[in-house]
């Protein structure tokens, strides 16, 4: 089951200095967001308007926008991710795969939605849909 969840995400890099005060931020956040350590800074995804609550504090972070998450049931295909990974970007779909532990979430720009659902289409079994 595929569900594309409302409202325009955001990809924001703030600086890993500031890491405890944006886990202290984001105690606050709605579900979903994602976090994932980059190097020199922490990478996070969040619904814009959850952003926009945030960014005050933050003035140092950079932010990509112009995203929609879609997330996918897990089913008993562990391999699905990389497939998946494998079959948008072989379609020029720019989508990034977040794993969590009962589903898998594509971030996907506004303009690939409706490829990148037909490719989900193309790769999923119906029943899994």
């Amino acid at each position: 089951m595929v569900h594309v969840h409302d409202g325009e995400f955001v990809r924001v890099r703030v600086p890993a200095y500031l890491e405890r005060s944006l886990q202290i931020a984001l105690g606050g956040v709605h579900a979903p967001f994602f976090t994932d350590h980059e190097g020199a800074a922490l990478a996070v995804v969040l619904r814009r308007d959850e952003w926009d609550r945030l960014a005050p504090r933050f003035t140092a972070a950079e932010v990509s926008g112009g995203f929609r998450l879609l997330s996918l049931k897990r089913g008993p295909d562990p391999w699905l991710p990389s497939s998946l990974r494998q079959a948008l970007g072989e379609r020029g779909v720019a989508a990034c795969v977040l794993p969590s532990f009962h589903n898998d979430h594509l971030l996907v720009r506004d303009d690939h939605v409706q490829r990148c659902l037909e490719v989900i289409r193309e790769i999923l079994p119906a029943s899994a849909r």
